[in-house]
C-alpha cells in the first residue's frame, strides 16, 4: 500500500502542466488529434426538471480521434432522482447516450487558421435506461470564431428518436474565455439554448 501511495506521489510531482477544456454546454468545431484520446468527466451536478431535481454523477464524453480531422464520440448520463418519489418510479436512468462521428470542415480558428472554424456532428442515439426506449438519429452543424481573448461557438441541432417519432430541434450559443483547444484553458461565462420538439401522432392500424 504504502508503495502504490508513493508512486502516486512521485507521478503527481513529476507530472508536466496540462489543461482542461470544458467551456460550455454543448460542442465546438475542433476535434481531437489523430491517435489522442480525450475523455470529459463531469463527477457531479444538479439537474432540475419541473419540480424534479436530479444528481447527474457521473457525465461521460470520450473523443477518439481516427483520422485527421476526424473524432469518433461516445458519451452518456447517469440522472439521480433527489427526494420523494412514486414508488413504482425508477431513481436512477442513464440519459444521452450517443455514439457519433465528427469532422471538421473548413480549419479556423481553433486550429490556429484565419476566420470560423466549421464542423458537422452525426450519430446514433442509443437506447437509454428508465428514460426513452429505442435507439435514433442526430445531426449537428457547429461554427465557432475567436474575438480577441474570446471564442464564440454556436451550434444547430437536430434530432429524431424512434420509436415514438419524436423530432426535436436545438439552437445553442456560448462565449468563452481563452483559446479553446489549441493548448491553453479557458473559461465559459454566458451561454444560451433554444429548443423545440414535436411527436408525431400514432399512426392508425
Amino acid at each position: 500500500m504504502r508503495r502504490c501511495v508513493l508512486a502516486g506521489v512521485v507521478v503527481l510531482c513529476t507530472a508536466s502542466a496540462s489543461f482542461a477544456y470544458r467551456p460550455f454546454d454543448g460542442t465546438d468545431a475542433a476535434v481531437a488529434e489523430r491517435g489522442v484520446l480525450e475523455v470529459e468527466l463531469g463527477p457531479a451536478g444538479l439537474l432540475r426538471l419541473g419540480p424534479d431535481r436530479f444528481l447527474v454523477a457521473p457525465a461521460l464524453i470520450a473523443n477518439l480521434g481516427f483520422a485527421d480531422r476526424w473524432e469518433l464520440v461516445l458519451e452518456g448520463r447517469q440522472h439521480l432522482l433527489l427526494g420523494s418519489a412514486p414508488p413504482d418510479e425508477p431513481r436512477s436512468r442513464l440519459v444521452d447516450t450517443a455514439v457519433s462521428v465528427k469532422s471538421v470542415l473548413r480549419e479556423g480558428a481553433l486550429q490556429d487558421r484565419r476566420g470560423p472554424s466549421v464542423a458537422a456532428e452525426v450519430g446514433v442515439l442509443l437506447p437509454t435506461v428508465n428514460d426513452e426506449p429505442g435507439i435514433g438519429a442526430q445531426a449537428a452543424g457547429i461554427v465557432s470564431q475567436r474575438f480577441g481573448p474570446l471564442t464564440a461557438h454556436f451550434t444547430l441541432q437536430r434530432r429524431w428518436r424512434a420509436p415514438s417519432g419524436s423530432i426535436s430541434s436545438a439552437a445553442s450559443s456560448s462565449k468563452a474565455l481563452g483559446a479553446g483547444r489549441s493548448g491553453r484553458s479557458s473559461k465559459s461565462f454566458r451561454s444560451w439554448r433554444a429548443r423545440s420538439e414535436r411527436r408525431s401522432a400514432p399512426s392508425q392500424g
